[in-house]
């Protein structure tokens, strides 16, 4: 395959992920359930984190999700690199990516101004359940 052929792809690709359906997150419609796939960019975590504290209606469930895989430890690396996730970085090795996500939550956002307003919290992660 060419280059020329690949950077095509690539850009389809990236047009496709990089469609932006809700333009301001702080205006948009209310919605049952927003799932968020934790990253190694924290970004979407702590702008949906931000947005949902000051307007918890915006979803009536939140899931964050996340196992521990061959990314993991690229999250583990932005936390301690954030100028203000980095106080946690000690505290989440080991950890699941959902319960990094939640840690940022608990943290630095205040959940229960998120869970009193109405959202339900979910954390989905990818544990095996002991019976």
């Amino acid at each position: 395959m060419s280059s020329e052929a690949s950077a095509d792809d690539i850009n389809l690709v990236a047009e496709y992920l990089g469609d932006q359906q809700i333009q301001d997150l702080s205006s948009s419609t209310s919605v049952d359930c927003m799932v968020i796939c934790a990253s190694a960019i924290l970004y979407q975590a702590e702008h949906l984190f931000r947005v949902l504290q000051e307007r918890p209606s915006l979803s009536k469930c939140l899931v964050l999700c996340g196992g521990v895989g061959h990314s993991t430890h690229f999250m583990y690396d932005a936390v301690a690199q954030h100028p203000r996730f980095s106080e946690i970085a000690q505290d989440i090795h080991g950890l699941p990516e959902a319960r990094v996500l939640e840690r940022i939550l608990d943290t630095f956002f205040d959940r229960s101004a998120i869970t009193d307003g109405g959202c339900m919290i979910l954390v989905e992660d990818n544990r095996p359940t002991v019976d």
